[in-house]
């Protein structure tokens, strides 16, 4: 997805976006000269647990901050017809990711929007509290993206000492 515009209508915040082909992505990534006017939007979250828990992994295999930290979950924003329904994005990352289903979540909260001026891909992010502890429903320690998924309390993370995505820093600065 490219992000074509946002703006706030009455209460609510509108995010437009239309549909690219990666190829196209990575040819604007690659060769910015080309100047195709593509920005991608994505979802990042961070998962809370009754613990004040939530997983943190190195990524791998992916085309942007290959071997940095990471918040679980996080990827492709998807569209149903017109609406974006990112809560749906973000569940279905996170089964993929975690093997955490959508019957172990209480609530998905939006955080913010933004920008990682880096790479300039636009994240909507949320924070996704869950009813259990992770320790007792995390499916995997590794997969495709990710590897060294761990569980680490919200509190004992200090953004510094690891090298983590952008908005992996800005969602735990809000939450701190």
């Amino acid at each position: 997805m490219s992000l074509s515009g946002y703006f706030f209508e009455k209460n609510s915040f509108v995010v437009e976006c239309f549909e690219v082909e990666y190829k196209y992505f990575l040819a604007n990534l690659k060769a910015d000269f080309l100047n195709l006017n593509i920005k991608p939007i994505g979802i990042s979250g961070i998962i809370v647990d009754e613990l004040k828990q939530t997983l943190v992994a190195t990524r791998q295999n992916v085309t942007l901050y290959n071997g940095f930290y990471e918040l679980i979950p996080s990827g492709s924003l998807e569209t149903s017809g017109h609406k974006i329904l990112y809560k749906n994005d973000l569940k279905r990352e996170l089964k993929q990711e975690a093997g955490i289903l959508d019957d172990e979540i209480l609530a998905i909260t939006p955080l913010c929007f933004c920008l990682d001026t880096k790479q300039n891909v636009y994240d909507i992010c949320a924070k996704i509290c869950i009813k259990n502890s992770l320790n007792n429903i995390l499916k995997f320690k590794n997969n495709s993206e990710y590897k060294n998924i761990q569980i680490k309390n919200i509190d004992s993370i200090f953004v510094k000492k690891y090298d983590f995505v952008p908005t992996s820093s800005l969602i735990l600065h809000i939450l701190k």
